[in-house]
C-alpha cells in the first residue's frame, strides 16, 4: 500500500511577498499562491486552550503527511475541510531521507488563529474554488488589518 493512498485532503502553499504601499507609506506584506491543491493527510499532535488577557486562545499542533515538493518554513500552509478554512505557519520539515529518493515529507504545522486577510484580486469573490480547480497565481493575502470596505470620516484639524 502506498502512501498515495492515504491521502484524504488538500492544501495549498503561499509565500510572502513584498505588497504595495500602505497609507502611511509603509510597504505591506501580501501572501502569494505557490501551488494549489496538493495531497495530503493531516493528523492532529496536541492542542491546549487557554484563557489569557480577556479572550481564548488555541494552540494546535499538526503534522501534514505530503509527497516531495519545494517548501520553506517561512510559507505558510492553507488547508480548506470540514474543520474550515484554517492557515498554519511551518514549524518543522522532516523529508525522510532514510527512503532514498524522498518518499514523503513529514511537516509540522501550528494552526494561526487570526489568518491572514484576502486582497481581492479579481471580481471573484471567492479565491480558492473547492471544486479542484487550479487557482490562479495572481491570488494574494494582505497582513495589512486596514478594511477597504469600511466607511472613515475625515477629520481635519487646524492648529
Amino acid at each position: 500500500m502506498s502512501i498515495e493512498s492515504l491521502y484524504n485532503s488538500v492544501f495549498s502553499l503561499y509565500s510572502f511577498e513584498q505588497g504595495a504601499r500602505d497609507a502611511i507609506g509603509g510597504v505591506t506584506r501580501v501572501l502569494a499562491l505557490k501551488q494549489a491543491n496538493i495531497p495530503c493527510y493531516v493528523t492532529y499532535l496536541t492542542g491546549q486552550e487557554q484563557y489569557t488577557y480577556g479572550k481564548n486562545n488555541i494552540v494546535a499542533d499538526n503534522r501534514l503527511f505530503c509527497g516531495s515538493i519545494e517548501i520553506e518554513t517561512t510559507d505558510i500552509v492553507r488547508i480548506i475541510d470540514e474543520d474550515g478554512d484554517n492557515q498554519y505557519n511551518i514549524l518543522y520539515i522532516d523529508e525522510c531521507d532514510d527512503i532514498q529518493p524522498v518518499h514523503h515529507l513529514e511537516i509540522d504545522l501550528l494552526l494561526i488563529k487570526a489568518p491572514y486577510e484576502i486582497m481581492e484580486s479579481s471580481s471573484s469573490s471567492s479565491y480558492m474554488e473547492s471544486s479542484g480547480s487550479s487557482s490562479s497565481s495572481s491570488e494574494k493575502y494582505s497582513t495589512s488589518s486596514a478594511s477597504s470596505s469600511s466607511t472613515s470620516s475625515s477629520s481635519s484639524s487646524s492648529g
